[in-house]
């Protein structure tokens, strides 16, 4: 009977120490690390859809680690990012590492090959105007910069992954003084549909503060990020600067194809 306590004992500590401050919350059951390594590559399909459910746009996204490089001293990897169409290409890097039991974004950098949009309609998203879906999703993954060719340095690193990666942990990703801030959550497991086949992985909550109009999830697993999906309310205007409506547009990254050393 002793030997039984005991064991359980045991038990509960290894699930509190393991699952996170409150043992009352559950672990999730992969305890993945992002494969960083040279030469790991992901492609993904990227798809921007209206309220109707017109698709507009359809693109491919290239990830790829390239080298190990240093940024402000810090060791990290830098992978190479190519967003394209037939007529649309962005090119940018992420320099990104494990950090103890986080994964690390020390900065990027980003570099507008092309863009040939021209609509009739004007698209307003959180005070600002854009001519294209397309040129206001730009601006929201590169709010802190112009173009440049220069590595973008975070003032303090942000932590894209924060381990143990258990249900309901939140974090802070990163906080862009007088921009925004985004603080993360993780929402559980969930099983999603990515190249046929059906796959487990962590959804996370991405939480805007400074931006209104937003809701952002990711899905991780063994494999690194395999979907990202994002929801933006924005205000529609025509050329001449009047007011059309208001509507919900949908982008979704997924990935088709991945090679891991």
């Amino acid at each position: 009977m002793k030997r039984k306590k005991y064991f359980l004992i045991i038990l509960l500590l290894l699930l509190f120490f393991s699952c996170g401050k409150n043992p009352l919350i559950p672990c999730l059951k992969k305890t993945f690390l992002f494969p960083l390594k040279l030469g790991n590559k992901w492609i993904y399909k990227q798809e921007f859809y209206d309220e109707f459910n017109d698709k507009l746009y359809i693109y491919t996204i290239t990830r790829e680690i390239r080298e190990k490089t240093e940024i402000n001293g810090n060791e990290c990897y830098a992978i190479i990012n190519i967003q394209q169409d037939s007529k649309y290409i962005l090119d940018g890097i992420d320099y990104i590492n494990s950090e103890g039991k986080k994964l690390i974004e020390y900065g990027y950098e980003f570099n507008e090959k092309v863009v040939d949009r021209k609509l009739s309609f004007k698209y307003k998203f959180n005070g600002i105007y854009y001519n294209s879906i397309e040129e206001l999703i730009y601006n929201m993954k590169h709010l802190k910069s112009k173009n440049t060719k220069s590595p973008i340095v975070h003032s303090k690193p942000c932590i894209i992954l924060d381990y143990p990666l258990f249900d309901g942990k939140k974090w802070q990703w990163c906080n862009i003084e007088g921009v925004f801030s985004i603080d993360k959550k993780v929402l559980g497991t969930e099983t999603i549909e990515i190249m046929g086949e059906q796959m487990e992985a962590v959804k996370i909550e991405n939480i805007y503060t400074g931006i209104d109009g937003i809701e952002y999830y990711e899905w991780y697993n063994e494999l690194g990020e395999i979907k990202n999906y994002s929801i933006y309310k924005i205000e529609i205007y025509d050329e001449n600067g009047d007011y059309l409506g208001t509507g919900n547009f949908y982008d979704t990254v997924y990935l088709i194809e991945y090679d891991l050393k």
